[in-house]
């Protein structure tokens, strides 16, 4: 991680004002830090925020700038910088086209506050509302489908995993302009795979 801000600081600079596309993908391995030395959980955490929060800050700056990005984030601590990226109040991005979102949460000393923030946490997160966003990517939801906010009208691709399956035909019918749907549902081994180019 050491360097990544200004490096990534670079990047952008040098991109001057062209949509952005990245990929971040972090874990915080509170889990593992709590099973080898629990005493060192605090100092793990801080040094965590140390490293992560400037790059966080430095892509939230330039977020209406996003075009396509992928996050894959395992969030254990409840003063993760992680969340900022999806749960702060972002300038809706006009070109935003694609997101690939994957979230989990590490078991952490705080199982209960990290618990009561899975159940909120849908309501806190505005970028799928963006109105230009074409194709969208949803791997270990954390919570129902149905209780994400999303502008599901102008979706043209629709990757969800473990759908509950009466939410299937609802989808469909949301999606006026889909064109490929690749859906895993629940039950686990259940699978449904619909795809259609024009």
């Amino acid at each position: 991680m050491d360097g990544l801000a200004e490096r990534t600081n670079l990047w952008i600079a040098r991109s001057q004002s062209y949509p952005l596309t990245f990929h971040f993908r972090h874990t915080e391995g509170i889990s593992d830090a709590g099973r080898s030395s629990p005493s060192f959980l605090p100092r793990v955490k801080q040094a965590i925020v140390c490293k992560v929060q400037p790059l966080v800050d430095l892509l939230c700056a330039h977020s209406a700038r996003w075009q396509d990005i992928h996050l894959e984030l395992r969030i254990g601590t409840m003063r993760s910088p992680l969340l900022s990226l999806i749960t702060q109040p972002l300038p809706p991005s006009p070109i935003l086209r694609q997101i690939s979102f994957t979230l989990l949460f590490e078991p952490s000393d705080e199982r209960e506050e990290l618990t009561r923030l899975k159940e909120t946490l849908h309501s806190s997160i505005e970028i799928f509302q963006s109105l230009s966003l074409r194709r969208l990517c949803l791997i270990s939801p954390w919570t129902d489908h149905t209780n994400l906010s999303i502008n599901f009208s102008k979706l043209t691709t629709v990757i969800f995993s473990d759908c509950p399956p009466s939410f299937v035909l609802s989808l469909l019918r949301l999606c006026p302009q889909l064109r490929i749907c690749d859906l895993s549902l629940k039950p686990p081994g259940s699978y449904i795979h619909l795809e259609d180019r024009f």
